[in-house]
């Protein structure tokens, strides 16, 4: 998994079973993530929205805006997403014409139409500052290519996940994905009685466990989880209920992975 170049304090619930991104694309259902085989790589495209707003949905679902690595890539990226200009991950919000990929990716490729990108945009009557990407621009002579738009423009984005987002570990019920920093890896039972509905799950984290922090921690329904003292809401993958109180308690296995026993009552 990519570490974001911008590091968000999230910690989201991944409800549902299927992760979905909102919207639309031409020619493509956005519900089903596309798959591309030479990358082997996740990616969808989100409803419009701003440059900010759709990176942070992009960590939400455990990835970053897309980076595009070389023509292979872009080439895959325009022949499947083709809803006219959408936003990429590329970026000099940092500093002027220091762009980056958010996902912090090395910049080995670019597209850009001639003359950009040039950092101005506006009705005419004024230069406004342009620190994002976007794709599938067309410029006055018909070339297709990237230009540089203003922050606050309201597009679609393309996102990209480095895992298959639609997959489910052993039909356990209480799945949590990081927006950054750990794999997961959980196996885990459903159990129903007449007395109540329960998830019990193990799951191993490896990878980048800095922060965590081994003990008990409890939720009725809500409730804090280290490293980032986020609170979180559990819910079933099953049917969506939130659970009327939940225990996760994260054991530190002394070679910088953790495992995380949790139980959720609904």
């Amino acid at each position: 998994m990519r570490k974001p170049a911008v590091m968000l304090a999230a910690l989201l619930m991944a409800l549902g079973g299927v992760a979905t991104a909102p919207g639309q694309a031409a020619g493509v259902d956005v519900s089903q993530w596309q798959y591309n085989p030479a990358t082997g790589h996740w990616y969808a495209q989100t409803e419009p929205m701003t440059w900010v707003e759709a990176e942070v949905y992009a960590h939400t679902v455990g990835g970053n805006l897309v980076t595009i690595n070389d023509q292979a890539e872009q080439d895959w990226l325009a022949t499947t997403f083709t809803d006219g200009k959408l936003l990429i991950g590329y970026t000099d919000q940092s500093g002027e014409e220091l762009w980056y990929w958010s996902s912090g990716e090395p910049a080995t490729y670019t597209d850009w139409v001639p003359g950009e990108p040039n950092n101005c945009g506006g009705d005419g009557t004024e230069c406004l500052d342009e620190d994002i990407a976007v794709m599938n621009w067309v410029d006055p002579d018909g070339v297709v290519g990237w230009n540089d738009l203003s922050t606050d423009a309201w597009l679609s984005a393309i996102v990209e996940v480095s895992r298959d987002p639609t997959h489910r570990a052993n039909g356990a019920a209480t799945q949590y994905r990081m927006s950054y920093g750990p794999n997961m890896v959980c196996t885990g039972v459903r159990i129903a009685n007449k007395v109540s509905v329960k998830d019990n799950e193990t799951c191993l984290m490896s990878g980048d466990t800095d922060g965590f922090i081994a003990g008990t921690y409890r939720g009725n329904p809500t409730g804090t989880l280290p490293p980032w003292g986020d609170d979180v809401t559990w819910k079933s993958d099953f049917d969506g209920r939130v659970a009327t109180s939940w225990r996760i308690t994260f054991v530190d296995n002394g070679n910088e992975s953790f495992t995380a026993n949790i139980l959720a009552y609904y």
